[in-house]
């Protein structure tokens, strides 16, 4: 008797598109507060303080309609060649690549009209609104027009990253595939045509993605590899705005490989990568490398090793924050708000006040805690981390904190700026 006919294969990329419109979330226990050393450190590249910039305004463009989405054509900056090539990348522009975004669950900023361009989108802080603009101009785009193409990918998965809906990015990410393969390179230079920011974007996407990280550290290092080859090429043609851009981007690839490892819990391996960074020069360079060093040893509660690399000044008062030296703590940041505010100095004068904040939440001064945190946001100031620690208070002080919430939330949109609703604890 012949045996029975395999089962038919599913082809691959054969994706079914959510129809549904509901938010689907991924989450997290609740926290208290979010402290200085939480995942929001200089090496967690967090969305919160994550190395990944605002997105851009899009440029990069080869020839295309008239009714084209991007206004300021600019070139890539890994592309050479003026000239256009025909290689089709429709399989980027399929729809069931891109997922529902959730209606928001707070009243935000009100949302911008469908037609508002790209990047006025960006300019404004609309990230949400952007991420489906992106994806919407994606569907209509030429699928020759890789720069384009390119762009708005990296402006649909960084403002995904933004909003906090990164494990949306980390799935859709999926579909770039392999961006080092040959079917993104140019095939008459051999370079490859994708952004470099996307580039660097995917590799910790994908790394979420896939939950592999140690593949995301070997793909930084091949790009290591490709940006010292680059420095080289521009040191030979004496192209010196040429050399400090990969000399930038170098450095960048390095403290994102720390910032790997720390999200692996491997802290030793951390410090031993940024130590070899340090280059002795006593540059900028190297007193921030320092300051990661002191962080990585902190967030362990290394405290002695940690006092090697702490200067006085914002590090020396984390550390009795780790100590937990609430008193102390609180009267380090009061010393160092003064001091900025008898400067006129602007420049982290929010950071001291929300962890003077932190420090009298934990002392039991939860009233003095809230009016600091206010006050902030009475000024203009709406990040993550300030938002979170406010609402966490709101939950702590009342039986209903929602209505706070929204008053807060309200508050943060007159100030024209849009944050998810994970920033108020919702």
């Amino acid at each position: 008797m012949a045996a029975p006919p395999p089962p038919p294969r599913r082809a691959a990329g054969n994706h079914t598109r959510v129809s549904s419109v509901d938010e689907r979330r991924v989450t997290s226990p609740r926290r208290r507060t979010v402290g200085p050393l939480d995942l929001e450190d200089p090496l967690s590249l967090s969305e919160a303080a994550s190395p990944i910039p605002s997105p851009r305004p899009p440029g990069a463009t080869s020839p295309a309609p008239p009714a084209h989405p991007l206004q300021t054509p600019q070139p890539t900056p890994s592309i050479t060649s003026p000239l256009p090539l025909a290689q089709d990348f429709s399989h980027l522009l399929n729809p069931t690549h891109f997922l529902p975004l959730s209606p928001l669950t707070l009243p935000l900023r009100p949302q911008p009209p469908p037609e508002t361009p790209l990047t006025e989108l960006l300019s404004l802080g609309h990230f949400r609104a952007a991420a489906i603009k992106a994806a919407s101009l994606l569907l209509s785009t030429n699928p020759t027009d890789y720069p384009t193409i390119f762009e708005l990918w990296y402006i649909r998965l960084s403002c995904l990253t933004l909003i906090g809906a990164t494990a949306i990015a980390a799935q859709e990410v999926k579909h770039l595939e392999d961006l080092t393969s040959s079917g993104y390179k140019d095939p008459r230079t051999g370079r490859c045509l994708v952004l470099w920011e996307l580039r660097v974007l995917a590799v910790r996407l994908q790394s979420i993605g896939f939950d592999d990280w140690r593949s995301g550290i070997s793909k930084l290092f091949e790009l290591g590899r490709e940006g010292r080859s680059e420095y080289r090429r521009c040191v030979v043609a004496k192209d010196a705005e040429g050399c400090k851009r990969w000399e930038a981007r170098l450095w960048d690839l390095g403290v994102r490989v720390g910032g790997m490892l720390v999200e692996m819990g491997s802290w030793e391996g951390a410090v031993v990568h940024l130590k070899g960074m340090i280059k002795g020069d006593g540059g900028e360079g190297d007193r921030r490398l320092s300051e990661m060093v002191a962080l990585v040893y902190l967030r362990v509660g290394d405290v002695v090793k940690a006092e090697a690399y702490v200067e006085e000044g914002v590090l020396s008062v984390l550390r009795l924050m780790v100590e937990g030296l609430w008193e102390e703590a609180a009267a380090g940041w009061r010393g160092l708000i003064e001091e900025a505010e008898g400067k006129d100095e602007k420049k982290g004068l929010e950071m001291y006040q929300q962890n003077l904040a932190v420090c009298l939440f934990y002392r039991g001064l939860v009233k003095e805690a809230q009016a600091v945190l206010e006050g902030l946001v009475d000024a203009g100031q709406a990040f993550h981390t300030l938002t979170f620690n406010l609402s966490a208070i709101y939950e702590v002080c009342n039986n209903d904190a929602r209505p706070l919430k929204v008053q807060l939330a309200e508050k943060v949109a007159q100030h024209g700026r849009e944050l998810p609703s994970a920033s108020f604890k919702s």
